[in-house]
């Protein structure tokens, strides 16, 4: 099994940050809840090229393409960042999770139920009687959010006609985390941990002439995420998707059958007890090349697993991640002890 280093990294916003969804085109641009380690990746691979980042002088001058390909395209996984505002987290809510549909009553809010953790799932809420729904993965108040308009001017300054354009932002106080990890058997191992601790400030997100500034902060984690690591009871284990996982089959098509691509690298013995999914699609934009990304059939954050009778190993490889991509921070995986103990049987 590979070992890593593991990075903690905040983002505190100089300015309003707003990352777009996808390649779409209307008046509204709207922004993606959690940030994807695609973005960050690419705002990193920025400040490498940087003669005025503070970090640039860390970097060997005749191997800074050669250890640029080490780190970004192999050895150094940038994973998702997280918003959260004071001690407030952004909610995650697995597509195994039952909710009361309509939340009529305020008891209503606090009903959740995961049901490849516990056994007797109910069939209606508890508060108020009403119709369930299953959970959807990510989500962010909506009182931190906002949007700005901007328009086009005329030569005279005056607001052109037909010109109105919105996107949806965070506000100023929300604040990013999340996570990354360097292969420790790199060449470039000890320079990347310096140079990824050092204090800078990046852009991400789009129309960074105005949006986007944030100061990044990271530091070495002395253990591994607590996450990525299979509980001591390995038995039964919840597995949820933290990011988007784009899996494809021996051919190279795309997988959206979980339980059938887990069971093709399950141990001796396992099983897939079940599985609960949402199917995307994920693109992005290339910098560098000026264009957007291919669109890729995925399994969406918040899809589920329960696995049942897999060793200590195999889970501890999975937790690492799935599928492909994982440089930019696809497949991130959470391993939960199960106690659904009569489900499947």
């Amino acid at each position: 099994m590979t070992d890593y280093a593991y990075v903690s990294y905040t983002l505190t916003p100089l300015s309003r940050v707003s990352v777009g969804r996808g390649d779409e085109v209307r008046f509204l641009k709207r922004m993606q809840d959690i940030v994807r380690g695609s973005v960050i990746r690419g705002a990193l691979g920025a400040a490498w090229w940087s003669d005025i980042d503070p970090g640039s002088g860390l970097i060997a001058v005749k191997e800074k393409q050669q250890s640029f390909d080490d780190l970004f395209a192999k050895n150094m996984h940038v994973r998702q960042a997280i918003p959260q505002c004071s001690s407030e987290k952004a909610l995650f809510q697995p597509v195994s999770t039952l909710l009361c549909k309509y939340q009529n009553l305020p008891n209503c809010h606090d009903f959740f139920f995961d049901v490849a953790l516990k056994n007797d799932e109910p069939e209606t809420c508890p508060a108020c009687g009403g119709s369930l729904r299953y959970g959807k993965g990510w989500s962010v108040p909506s009182h931190w959010t906002s949007n700005i308009t901007t328009t086009a001017l005329t030569e005279r300054g005056v607001a052109l006609e037909h010109n109105l354009f919105s996107r949806e932002v965070f506000k100023g106080d929300v604040t990013f985390q999340g996570t990354l990890r360097i292969n420790r058997e790199s060449l470039y191992h000890d320079m990347a941990v310096k140079w990824i601790t050092t204090d800078r400030r990046i852009s991400i997100g789009g129309k960074r002439s105005v949006l986007g500034r944030v100061s990044w902060k990271a530091t070495k984690m002395d253990t591994p995420p607590p996450n990525v690591t299979p509980p001591q009871d390995s038995n039964l284990v919840a597995l949820y998707l933290r990011s988007p996982a784009i899996l494809v089959d021996d051919l190279g098509f795309p997988e959206l059958d979980l339980k059938e691509w887990l069971l093709d690298r399950a141990s001796h013995g396992g099983e897939v007890v079940d599985t609960w999914i949402r199917p995307t699609t994920e693109s992005g934009w290339n910098s560098i090349a000026g264009m957007p990304k291919p669109t890729e059939w995925a399994i969406a954050p918040g899809s589920a697993a329960l696995l049942r009778g897999w060793d200590t190993e195999t889970l501890r490889d999975l937790g690492q991640g799935i599928g492909l991509r994982q440089n930019e921070g696809f497949g991130e995986v959470q391993l939960v002890q199960s106690y659904a103990e009569g489900r499947g049987a």
